[in-house]
C-alpha cells in the first residue's frame, strides 16, 4: 500500500501560530515524521521532509505528489486554533477517488 502524509502548512505558510509562538508546520511535520515510522513496511511518500523552504506547496502540488506515487491512502495534517482554551472535538475530511486539489 502507498500512503502519501502531507504534514499541512510548511516554508512561507506558518499556519496557525500558538501563543507560545509554535507553528502548525512544525508540529504537523513533527506529527508526520512519528506517523512515518509508525507506517514501517508501508511505501511512505511524504510531501514535504522539512519546515525551511523558500515557498509554499499548493493544494493541488500536494495532490499530484500522491497521485504521482500512485496512493491508495492521502493523510494531510492540520490542527486547527480557538479562542477556547479546552481542546475537543476532531474533524474528518473524505475525498474519494483521485486527489484532484482543484
Amino acid at each position: 500500500m502507498v500512503i502519501t502524509i502531507d504534514p499541512g502548512h510548511g516554508g512561507l505558510d506558518p499556519g496557525a501560530i500558538a501563543k507560545s509562538g509554535e507553528r502548525e508546520s512544525v508540529f504537523n511535520l513533527a506529527v508526520a515524521l512519528l506517523l512515518e515510522r509508525e507506517l514501517e513496511g508501508h511505501k511512505v511518500v511524504m510531501t514535504r521532509r522539512t519546515d525551511n523552504f523558500n515557498g509554499k506547496l499548493t493544494t493541488y502540488e500536494r495532490a499530484m505528489i500522491a497521485n504521482e506515487a500512485g496512493a491508495q491512502v492521502f493523510i494531510s495534517l492540520h490542527c486547527n486554533s480557538a479562542a477556547d482554551s479546552v481542546p475537543h472535538g476532531l474533524e474528518v475530511y473524505h475525498i474519494g477517488s483521485k486527489l484532484s486539489g482543484k
